[in-house]
């Protein structure tokens, strides 16, 4: 047996939904008494209700007070000297066939005050259990209630069920992969009351064709077990024991540790045992099942055995071909998204467009982590691989119809380019970030560079649900950074450099980015001499506000949308320098590197490396001087938004944070 707190992912459910996605029909639900617990009576609440009839029909009611499950056996053998059946104390209570009939209906059916039947409603777990059922994930039901609310509840969502509740129906059932959805009353069904079992000799075998029956469901499926002690079932223990075969990584569910024979059993199926309500379980699995079919998803492991694929060839001698082969496949599975292969492109609702998003955030997850392996180990050899790929997505469909349905393929685009850009700029392979950031797109409306193509807050701002938008980057963050090999801390400040410099990089490839850039250089270079010289002197106070005016039109040529950047407020701070820095940008200001700088410099058209420098130079400040305005602006509508409280104003402020709209 296996604790689900020792799944090895923050939702322990996960592993099982994606094995019951990926394998519909393989896995049986076994439900015992506490999937049906509060809408029904318990097979031994029944059995006592029944003798305390019999002693007060009798006249003892003290007898009748006394009784419990736990007596009620020995009771009713010292008093009709023979043992317990629910036929033999139905017989007691009701001679005839349908007076018997009648009085488990009483249970099953109660009667409100007008005297007609009230049907029980089925649980959270049997609505839940219904929807695997008709999704085609769950086949075949297992239930050791006499109650019919899984009939119910299929009924409920269009399925018609096959209902096997005795020997004779077990012996004619068809196969059971011909069948849409088997229900199996193991014990019976309260319809028939010769078919009920409860008693330790009834439970202790089953006749032979729903013996066979119930060897044939557990030794082909996985087991999804909840509600049942497996203290009285002695022979549904020795068949789980005996049959079973681990295909499948079963589930036992149940509210607390599991203890005794249910422990024992479990052990011996190797089932994960899940500490919940069969209300609580059943539900989360079905969404998540949901979700995956939705998102067309893949086991989370499968991007991991990608990477290391591709880093071990990366590192042989010989050429990649294996690495590219899996690459083109991966990268080739896009192309059948459901989502990139609209016919018509006007949305019904925005809960459409999120579905859609969903699906391509999933589709993109192996792509996304092959690509930031290839971009952060690779060659220029191996960029040919992808580099084509981002181009084939950076494009807005040309058709009619909604413009965030039209632009669904650059979500892939904007994937990968994030995706190649952090892998590139871990492993200082700038040339290969330069080459990212100037692959060619297509877009007829608005003639958009790659990078205000592919802007990720903007691309997920229609996104309808704040929530969504947090799940789809986190789960972003975490498939690059583990293909990367990252601690937290240092991907979030690679992210931090990344848009530092594709802030930089949409500066220095604006159209008329030189003439700017021309009449910055000098009022530059101006204020770092009179910084260098006094930094507190009035002369330096004005070659700063000479070089602010002179960035400014700069500064407008960055479009990024809300950026992931930590700004700092250093009002405080001498030396007349912007009121907000990024301490990102900041590095790469004073401590610019070599080959960074060179890389950024062949976006200028000039052969004198110090010029290109000069450029690079002029164009980071540019960018700092926008972050501050970006900064200034989040400031101010804290301030608007809380002005009774204006002078408490935030030290720091994510560019990105969606609590300040």
């Amino acid at each position: 047996m296996t604790d689900s707190a020792g799944a090895g992912t923050d939702d322990p459910y996960l592993p099982l939904a994606f094995s019951m996605h990926s394998t519909p029909g393989a896995y049986a639900v076994l439900a015992g008494a506490g999937v049906s617990f509060d809408a029904v009576p318990t097979a031994w609440e029944i059995v006592v209700d029944l003798a305390q009839r019999i002693c007060r029909v009798r006249g003892d009611e003290a007898a009748a007070q006394s009784l419990t499950g736990d007596t009620v056996e020995d009771w009713f053998a010292a008093t009709f000297g023979k043992p317990l059946t629910y036929g033999g104390i139905l017989a007691e209570v009701a001679p005839a066939p349908h007076e018997r009939g009648a009085v488990l209906r009483e249970f099953f059916e109660p009667a409100d005050t007008t005297d007609a039947a009230v049907l029980p409603e089925p649980t959270a777990a049997h609505r839940a259990i219904a929807r695997l059922v008709a999704d085609g994930t769950v086949r075949v039901i297992v239930t050791m209630n006499f109650d019919h609310l899984f009939e119910t509840a299929l009924r409920e969502v269009g399925v018609e069920p096959v209902v096997v509740a005795t020997d004779s129906a077990a012996q004619g059932l068809p196969p059971l992969h011909t069948v849409e959805c088997c229900v199996v009353h193991l014990h019976g069904s309260y319809r028939d009351a010769s078919s009920m079992l409860n008693t330790d000799d009834e439970l202790g075998t089953y006749k032979p064709h729903m013996h066979a029956l119930l060897r044939d469901i557990v030794s082909s499926h996985g087991l999804l077990i909840a509600g049942w002690s497996a203290q009285w079932d002695h022979a549904l223990r020795d068949t789980l024991r005996g049959h079973y075969r681990p295909f499948y990584t079963s589930a036992w569910i149940n509210p607390s540790p599991l203890r005794g024979d249910a422990r024992e059993v479990a052990t011996a199926l190797g089932a994960r045992a899940f500490e919940a309500t069969a209300d609580e379980a059943f539900p989360r699995l079905a969404d998540a099942v949901s979700a995956m079919r939705t998102r067309r998803a893949r086991h989370p492991m499968t991007a991991a055995v990608i990477v290391d694929r591709i880093k071990r060839e990366l590192a042989g001698a010989q050429p990649a071909i294996t690495a590219h082969d899996t690459f083109a496949a991966e990268t080739g599975r896009l192309e059948g998204l459901d989502a990139l292969n609209l016919t018509q492109f006007h949305l019904k609702d925005r809960s459409e467009y999120d579905t859609l998003v969903a699906q391509i955030d999933e589709g993109c997850t192996v792509p996304v982590a092959a690509t930031a392996t290839l971009a952060r180990w690779g060659t220029a050899d191996t960029d040919r691989w992808w580099l084509p790929v981002i181009e084939q997505w950076a494009h807005v469909t040309r058709a009619s119809g909604h413009t965030k349905a039209l632009e669904l393929p650059t979500l892939v685009a904007t994937r990968l380019v994030y995706a190649a850009a952090l892998g590139a700029i871990a492993g200082n392979r700038y040339d290969t970030l330069v080459r990212t950031f100037t692959v060619t797109t297509v877009d007829d409306r608005l003639n958009r560079s790659l990078l205000a193509l592919t802007d990720w807050a903007r691309q997920h701002s229609d996104t309808s649900d704040s929530a969504q938008r947090t799940a789809m980057r986190d789960g972003f963050n975490e498939t690059v950074r583990e293909a990367l090999g990252l601690s937290q801390g240092r991907f979030d400040t690679l992210w931090q450099e990344f848009e530092v410099l594709r802030m930089t990089t949409q500066i220095m490839t604006a159209q008329h980015f030189r003439a700017h850039q021309t009449r910055a250089a000098e009022p530059l270079a101006a204020e770092q001499a009179a910084r260098s010289h006094d930094p507190d002197s009035d002369h330096h106070r004005r070659t700063v506000g000479e070089l602010v005016e002179a960035l400014r039109p700069l500064a407008a040529m960055a479009t990024s949308y809300r950026p992931h950047i930590e700004m700092l407020d250093t009002m405080h701070r001498a030396g007349g320098r912007e009121r907000w820095i990024s301490p990102i940008a900041q590095r790469l200001i004073e401590r610019p590197d070599r080959e960074l700088i060179d890389a950024l410099g062949t976006f200028v058209d000039d052969n004198y490396p110090a010029h290109r420098a000069s450029a690079v130079a002029v164009a980071l400040r540019a960018t700092a001087a926008c972050l501050d305005q970006l900064a200034d602006q989040a400031s101010h509508h804290t301030r608007t938004r809380a002005p009774l409280v204006a002078a408490i104003l935030p030290n720091e402020v994510w560019l990105d944070d969606e609590t300040r709209t």
